[in-house]
């Protein structure tokens, strides 16, 4: 579904009217930064401005003091602590290429202008599901036109938050040390605003869906974690990884890669040995890749200078 954002004038709700109608959802929500901050020459608006995995909360009285002390900022939803999936169907960009990857027949089915409504209405159809009854549940146009969707997540149940097309469809629930966040109806970004579409009741997470973004079983261990192309022993990068704390994880993750990779250690394997230290202290696998190929793209980059 292609959206616009609206052009007729409406009421417009206050920030904080946003925050309580979120908490009285039982959300557990937080301060964002207010759309457009920059700091240090780049845009923050999607950044919470506390910590938020210990802070979101419903509790009234802490979201008054928030809003009154910064009447602008967004509103951040802990979908962990909210028990929620939502799911981030993304617009493209661009035409998408996936021929050669297991989500080629999409393009099959919609051409080379894919979007990620696109691509969970088609897995959706592809498991037998009634795509018309999964989008009635709760969702909200995000600033860049897509959309979120929201369901009820089964709290015992470990989630990936790796993204099932990469680029167009993510999910954010309970991954990681603290879960996921996304910016609640009200807020807004550089992009524009998030608006609720459908204020629905919250449906159940459908069994498909959960089996779809369920954490999957490690890839078996290295025997030989050790064992690499390189000359040097990497346990001391693996135990800085896993020593790192929270504010220090991705720095020190990018660090140890770029250490490996300047002694020779191909990507590959870096990824195998650094991923699960990494996974320890709380990184979500998608910040784990990006950090290592930053990494060698950085490193590369200096020997090539």
């Amino acid at each position: 579904m292609k959206r616009k954002h609206p052009t007729s004038p409406t009421t417009k709700a206050t920030m904080i009217e946003h925050a309580i109608k979120a908490a009285q959802k039982n959300f557990h929500i937080f301060p964002v930064h207010p759309a457009g901050t920059v700091r240090d020459g780049r845009i923050v608006d999607k950044e919470p401005m506390v910590a938020w995995g210990e802070a979101a909360t419903t509790n009234i009285d802490q979201i008054i003091e928030w809003w009154i002390r910064q009447p602008t900022a967004n509103i951040g939803i802990s979908c962990k602590k909210s028990g929620l999936l939502v799911v981030d169907c993304d617009i493209y960009k661009q035409p998408w290429h996936l021929k050669g990857t297991s989500h080629e027949w999409i393009h099959n089915l919609y051409g080379p202008h894919v979007d990620g409504e696109d691509c969970l209405r088609a897995i959706s159809e592809r498991v037998g599901a009634d795509w018309a009854h999964t989008r009635q549940t709760y969702r909200v146009q995000t600033g860049r036109m897509g959309v979120h969707l929201y369901y009820r997540w089964p709290g015992e149940i470990r989630a990936s938050q790796a993204s099932p097309v990469r680029g167009l469809l993510d999910v954010r629930t309970n991954g990681g040390r603290h879960g996921g966040y996304v910016l609640a109806a009200g807020s807004a970004t550089a992009a524009g605003p998030y608006q609720c579409e459908a204020d629905l009741p919250i449906q159940n997470c459908p069994t498909w869906l959960i089996e779809l973004v369920r954490e999957k079983l490690a890839p078996p261990r290295i025997t030989t974690p050790l064992d690499h192309t390189g000359p040097g022993n990497y346990l001391g990068l693996i135990q800085t990884v896993r020593m790192a704390h929270e504010g220090n994880r991705n720095q020190a993750t990018f660090w140890a890669a770029r250490c490996m990779c300047a002694d020779g250690a191909s990507q590959t394997v870096c990824e195998q040995l650094l991923t699960e230290p990494a996974r320890i202290v709380g990184l979500t696998d998608r910040e784990i890749f990006s950090t290592i190929r930053s990494a060698y793209r950085a490193q590369t980059q200096k020997k090539e200078a």
